[in-house]
């Protein structure tokens, strides 16, 4: 019987605690924003339990110098269930002082306040949360879980000495641990002589495929288990505005997420933009963004306010009409050989 008073004593406790530190976050305001250019500052109103998100991967390993490896985009409509998550490529030509205004380099000049005003840029808005993270916390993120099952799209045989970086899996359907997983995510093209270059684009490819094997391994009653494990990863890579009450408030709906319910898309754009650079006396390889199809699509898909988002609260430079790839990021296979076509004419990677 005392035993019995102990444990419902303590789970008293336990919901009493959650009760108060697991709870909805407040939607944040951005003080950086140009006055009158930003729905929220506009006095626009918000869709009801709509959130928006910007994840920002880090690559301090191999040879990664600190530049943002992955950028993305999110909408998670809670209500619904649906998350729209949409690539930035590392190329995109923002708005940034110096020769090669790649979005990719703007975090270590100016931190995420720059990364995120470079968002509210391209999409017309400041995402209400950002989370920072080492590419390396994958590999731990993967091993914690027990390893992610993955249909590797292609033959991948790449080496780099340099980085001591050496990628070799083949096709078809891989139990990858952490290590693999890195591997896997830092593809893009074959060693010299080989055909298969998929470059930035495909890669984002692999990155999305990915990501749908890891979340479906991630929703699954197992992993509830492994949560203590997962909250000191976290607690040790990631810089968030969001605190862990808040993220366990989320990680909890996130669990109800059904397959097919992540849905991926590709930035409108021209992936074969160039432009010379008289330092490197070459053509640099740049994704020039197509303001208007971006603006339809995150009005479609990605807008949490109640009136759409318009071409004054955009600031795209190097504009275009031109879109290469298809916007819903559908197949790996049939996207990657539209980036693979894509990629061809590009001077550098």
């Amino acid at each position: 019987m005392t035993v019995l008073l102990v444990l419902l004593a303590l789970l008293a406790i336990g919901f009493v605690i959650h009760q108060i530190y697991v709870r909805p976050p407040d939607i944040p305001t951005h003080e950086n924003q140009e006055a009158g250019t930003d729905p929220g500052s506009l006095g626009v109103g918000r869709r009801e339990d709509v959130y928006t998100f910007l994840l920002v991967g880090r690559d301090d390993g191999q040879g990664g110098g600190g530049n943002t490896d992955t950028m993305m985009v999110g909408c998670y409509d809670v209500k619904n269930g649906t998350v729209d998550v949409l690539s930035i490529y590392r190329d995109t030509m923002v708005d940034v002082p110096g020769e090669i205004p790649k979005i990719n380099s703007v975090y270590n000049r100016q931190g995420i306040e720059g990364v995120q005003k470079q968002i509210k840029n391209l999409i017309g808005y400041t995402p209400d949360y950002y989370f920072v993270v080492e590419l390396d916390a994958v590999a731990e993120l993967v091993d914690a879980i027990g390893g992610v099952d993955y249909e590797v799209p292609y033959n991948m045989d790449y080496d780099d000495p340099t980085q001591d970086l050496h990628i070799h899996y083949k096709k078809g359907m891989q139990h990858l641990n952490g290590e693999d997983a890195v591997k896997v995510l830092r593809w893009r093209k074959n060693n010299s002589g080989e055909s298969l270059s998929v470059g930035d684009v495909g890669r984002v490819e692999v990155q999305h495929s990915f990501l749908r094997a890891l979340a479906k391994e991630m929703v699954s009653l197992g992993t509830l288990t492994k949560i203590g494990e997962i909250v000191d990863i976290v607690d040790r890579n990631l810089e968030s505005n969001l605190d862990y009450g808040e993220m366990i408030w989320f990680g909890e709906r996130a669990l109800g997420l059904k397959e097919g319910s992540i849905r991926f898309h590709n930035l409108p754009g021209d992936y074969t933009g160039t432009m010379w650079s008289p330092t490197y006396q070459n053509y640099q390889s740049y994704v020039f963004v197509n303001s208007s199809a971006l603006r339809d699509l995150i009005n479609q898909y990605m807008n949490p306010y109640l009136e759409d988002i318009t071409p004054d609260m955009q600031h795209v430079v190097q504009d275009t009409t031109v879109n290469n790839l298809p916007v819903e990021s559908d197949t790996t296979a049939q996207t990657g050989q539209a980036a693979g076509d894509a990629a061809q004419g590009q001077t550098t990677d």
